[in-house]
C-alpha cells in the first residue's frame, strides 16, 4: 500500500459533489427507516422489506458505483492517471491502495448505514442488522 496514493484517492473521492451524494443517500435511507418504524410500529417484516428493497437493492449498488467511479474518476478527469502509472510504482500497489480506499468508503457510506437503517426500522436483538451488515 502507498499512503500517498491512498490520500490522493480519498481526496479525489471526497472532494467534489460526489461527497454530498455519499452523505445524502445514506441519510435518506436512515430517514426512510424512521418512517418505516413509525408506520409499522417496529415490525421485523417491514424492516426486512426496507433492507432488501432499498438498502441492499438500491443503496448498496449505487454507493458502490459512486465510490468506484470516484476512485479513478478524478485522475482520469485531470489526466494525472498517466503520470501516476508512469511513476516507478508497481501497478498492483496502486490498485490495492485504491481498492482499500474504496472498501473503506463503501463500509462507511453503505454498510454501516444499512445496519443503522435496519436497527432504526425495527430489529429483534440486532440479529437482522448484523446479517445485513455481513451480507453487504
Amino acid at each position: 500500500m502507498n499512503v500517498t496514493v491512498m490520500q490522493l484517492t480519498a481526496r479525489g473521492l471526497l472532494g467534489r459533489r460526489r461527497a454530498m451524494l455519499l452523505v445524502i443517500l445514506p441519510l435518506l435511507s436512515i430517514g426512510l427507516a424512521g418512517l418505516t418504524r413509525w408506520a409499522s410500529h417496529a415490525d421485523v417484516h417491514a424492516s426486512s422489506v426496507l433492507a432488501n428493497n432499498f438498502a441492499m437493492g438500491t443503496l448498496l449498488p449505487l454507493m458502490c458505483l459512486l465510490v468506484s467511479t470516484g476512485v479513478i474518476g478524478a485522475e482520469i478527469d485531470d489526466g494525472s492517471i498517466v503520470y501516476m502509472l508512469a511513476k516507478p510504482l508497481k501497478r498492483r500497489v496502486i490498485l490495492f491502495s485504491k481498492l482499500l480506499v474504496a472498501l473503506a468508503a463503501v463500509i462507511v457510506f453503505a454498510v454501516l448505514p444499512t445496519m443503522l437503517t435496519v436497527l432504526i426500522a425495527g430489529d429483534e436483538g440486532g440479529r437482522l442488522a448484523v446479517a445485513y451488515g455481513v451480507s453487504a
